[in-house]
């Protein structure tokens, strides 16, 4: 690298300013992973809880996200309705479970889609019992959207700390 393409940040040691720098170094790191030629859920999904942090002017990303998820044609992310509270965001994710959205295959309860109606008689509602359980989770994380962001990202970073690294290495 050249002498211009280096920098040195100084920082105060205090929570307003690290927090910000490491969700903008994390989201760095997962678009990499999360939006290259593979399909990495995981990384995908993270990144989805970061972009929250620095919303709207992450808006972008997101949809670039969304379009990957589009592409792939499904999505499993089981800690999604522990994190992910933005109301832009899960009108989104609603929108891509519909026909108009293209049917997106979305695998986000916390005990999956698959174990959930694999348990289920199967009758030809099969997946009735699913939809609603994704309507509810929904209507759930809607009155979640007034939480603090801070707190969540906090909280998403402490508790996956390990997911976290693992996707990144």
């Amino acid at each position: 690298a050249d002498k211009e393409s280096r920098q040195l940040l100084m920082l105060s040691c205090a929570e307003a300013d690290i927090l910000p720098y490491c969700v903008h170094v994390l989201v760095t790191c997962l678009k990499r992973n999360a939006l290259g030629e593979s399909e990495d859920d995981m990384s995908l999904g993270h990144l989805v809880v970061m972009l929250q942090y620095d919303w709207p002017s992450q808006e972008e990303l997101f949809i670039k996200a969304v379009e990957k998820i589009v592409q792939q044609g499904s999505f499993t992310y089981n800690i999604f309705f522990n994190y992910v509270i933005n109301i832009d965001m899960l009108e989104e994710f609603a929108f891509l479970k519909t026909p108009e959205g293209g049917k997106i295959n979305l695998d986000l309860l916390p005990v999956s889609t698959i174990a959930i109606s694999r348990q289920r008689t199967v009758t030809r509602g099969v997946h009735k019992g699913v939809k609603e359980d994704f309507r509810l989770a929904m209507e759930r994380q809607v009155a979640r959207c007034l939480e603090h962001v801070d707190t969540l990202t906090k909280k998403f970073l402490t508790e996956e700390r390990d997911i976290i690294l693992q996707n990144l290495l």
